[in-house]
């Protein structure tokens, strides 16, 4: 899990833009311990929109597999 912690002077309006990866099977993003809705597909951004105050924290997981590729000889 990948964590983000805000720190502002004040609270902030900002869309963060959470990168998808393309080859991850599912993204779980959460504000706060609380999961968020994705809808965007992989390969492609989700936006968490904020506004974000002092002690906010994103965590983004992604399943991280093993697996093998074949390569051409």
């Amino acid at each position: 899990v990948a964590k983000l912690t805000f720190t502002a002077a004040s609270p902030a309006a900002v869309a963060l833009k959470v990168r998808y990866p393309g080859w991850a099977s599912a993204l779980v993003v959460t504000v706060n311990g609380r999961r968020q809705p994705v809808t965007a597909p992989a390969g492609s951004y989700v936006t968490v929109s904020g506004p974000w105050k002092t002690g906010d924290v994103v965590g983004i997981q992604a399943p991280m597999t093993l697996h093998v590729e074949p390569l051409p000889n």
